[in-house]
């Protein structure tokens, strides 16, 4: 290649407002290469080199043609456009604002494609930003520490963003919030998908949204290739070089997602999905960033923003009944704005209402009145219909449970799975496509818990799916479970310290067996809760037997002297437990 090339090349560069190292970054090439081409020292670069220095610079199709197949001792053709004839200047690369269509070279004396594009205005396809938005100050610091890095800050690191939450939690609202706020870093626009990975409809296919996108780039619908890959390709080099905000909303799975993300370093991704797609972060680098509950002091702010301060001034009165609801909605932002909205303008009068229907059917309280699709309970079904049938069962089970929280052998007995090694491997699995889903929560291992909205759903699942008799047999196994289990552990809590032996109780063998006393005083403190509701739920039941078993199992754990480092909750156990008896 002679020196007119890099000539030109350098000519393109510096009519861009470019210098060296920017054009390395965007064309993704290292300094020395573009000053080699540039000086003429690489006499025959490599066509993918060229490729990247024309999509960085903006060049037609055309010049990039040209360019590729040029051999050392053939010129450019003088009618090339962007050649500077004798006496003409070089005319400035195309503007970046307006989409430039790369085609892609399969070989050097090929048939090239056309793919022609139009000047269409920059895309802007966000939606409209989110009134009241408050809180989630440091999930929005996480964004902008990931993705508004400099190219050279960002050291080769991907930028990429993913929101993961519970249904309802605002992932979009988050992340429709934060691209507003930062639009104006990205020059050449926005686009935007919503890609029904957790909705009534059918997730999007990647070609579907591939071929929407080349189309807000300005590349015309007959010149898109049928195949997603071509696609995938052509969207890569379509966006090359430039400066755009994607937002990839409600994603199903890394597969949908992954043909979708550009290679411009100045690009930035941020997709919003109920689960945590690993494989985006392990593969693809992107950063996790999961969406935990709402504290209750901003859903409390949330809930007085949307009402009007001058309203919730008006009323002092309901304050109080005001935070009980903001408290009642767990943390999550969809629930606060179906309240805020439901209690807008008039909230002295419709507080009691809304008391009575707390009592009545909660869940009532959380559906839109005239857009049912935004309601907690469609949105928490639209995860519990894409269950396998055996989570979807164990679903509907657990939210029999008498306590707060329940281990793993608790789960057993409440499905029936049995206790050996290969069934509760089993019921691990079950039980982890219901962490996957935000339905139930993990805090620690082998141990489950609702979300207290999500506990409401699966009971009115459990009532409408489960057949009476099997709900009754499910809360008589885990009753007549811990019967026999804190039997066993009183007796070797009550044997360690005994001066005579202690009979010793004949659990069934699904009984949690303990190595000694510490075990036992141990699981019994970790218990307590669950224990102390066990024995209401066994009266209600009329499973007195179980009822006796475990009251008699804490009066004897309880009747020894407090060890602070074993038994933390002792002090304060019996006054719960004789409230609760």
């Amino acid at each position: 290649m002679s020196s007119e090339t890099g000539a030109l090349i350098r000519h393109w560069r510096l009519r861009a407002g470019l210098t060296q190292e920017d054009l390395a970054t965007r064309s993704d090439l290292s300094i020395r290469t573009i000053r080699d081409i540039e000086t003429g020292r690489s006499r025959q670069p490599y066509r993918r080199s060229l490729e990247q220095l024309a999509a960085a610079l903006g060049l037609d199709a055309t010049t990039v043609v040209a360019l590729t197949r040029r051999r050392p001792g053939h010129d450019l053709p003088p009618d090339l456009p962007g050649h500077p004839r004798p006496q003409t200047p070089v005319p400035a690369p195309q503007a970046p604002s307006h989409p430039t269509a790369l085609p892609h070279l399969a070989a050097a004396t090929g048939p090239e494609p056309a793919y022609p594009a139009t000047a269409l205005p920059r895309p802007a396809q966000l939606p409209p930003d989110i009134a009241h938005f408050t809180g989630r100050q440091e999930a929005l610091r996480q964004c902008d520490d990931e993705l508004l890095l400099s190219p050279r800050q960002r050291m080769g690191r991907g930028k990429v963003v993913q929101l993961f939450g519970a249904a309802g939690a605002g992932k979009s609202a988050l992340a429709v919030h934060w691209a507003h706020r930062v639009a104006d870093r990205f020059p050449d626009g926005q686009l935007y998908v919503d890609l029904h990975g957790r909705d009534a409809s059918e997730p999007l296919r990647p070609a579907t949204v591939l071929r929407s996108f080349l189309r807000a780039l300005g590349i015309q619908q007959s010149a898109l290739p049928e195949s997603g890959a071509e696609l995938a390709a052509l969207y890569r080099s379509t966006v090359a070089g430039k400066s755009l905000l994607i937002l990839l909303d409600n994603a199903r799975s890394a597969e949908q997602v992954r043909p979708l993300l550009p290679n411009s370093p100045s690009c930035a991704v941020v997709v919003t999905a109920r689960a945590h797609l690993t494989g985006l972060t392990v593969k693809d680098g992107a950063r996790p960033v999961g969406l935990g509950r709402l504290p209750d002091h901003d859903a409390v702010r949330l809930l007085t923003s949307i009402i009007g301060a001058a309203s919730v001034s008006a009323a002092p009165e309901a304050l109080v009944e005001l935070v009980e609801l903001a408290e009642r909605c767990a943390g999550l932002p969809l629930a606060v704005r179906i309240i805020g909205e439901r209690l807008a303008g008039h909230p002295g009068t419709v507080l009691a209402h809304l008391a009575e229907a707390v009592e009545t059917d909660p869940l009532d309280l959380f559906d839109s009145p005239d857009d049912p699709s935004v309601g907690i309970r469609t949105t928490l079904s639209w995860s519990y219909l894409r269950l396998p049938e055996r989570s979807a069962r164990l679903f509907r089970l657990l939210s029999l449970h008498c306590g707060p929280d329940l281990s793993l052998r608790a789960a057993a007995e409440m499905a029936d799975a049995g206790h050996t090694a290969k069934a509760l491997h089993r019921l691990r699995a079950d039980l982890a496509a219901l962490v996957h889903e935000h339905l139930v929560e993990s805090p620690e291992p082998d141990r489950y818990r609702f979300p207290a909205l999500v506990r409401l759903y699966a009971a009115e699942r459990a009532a409408a799916e489960e057949p009476e008799h099997e709900r009754e047999q499910s809360v008589r196994r885990l009753l007549a479970w811990y019967g026999h289990t804190s039997a066993l552990a009183a007796h070797l809590v009550a044997s360690s310290t005994a001066r005579t032996p202690q009979p010793r109780p004949a659990p069934p063998a699904r009984a949690l067996p303990f190595s000694h006393a510490q075990d036992a005083r141990a699981w019994l403190a970790r218990e307590s809760a669950n224990l102390r509701d066990a024995v209401g739920a066994a009266n209600r039941q009329r499973s007195f037997t179980a009822a006796q078993a475990i009251r008699r199992s804490l009066n004897t754990w309880t009747g020894f002297p407090p060890d602070a480092a074993t038994d933390p909750d002792r002090a304060t156990l019996l006054p719960r437990l004789a409230a609760g008896a």
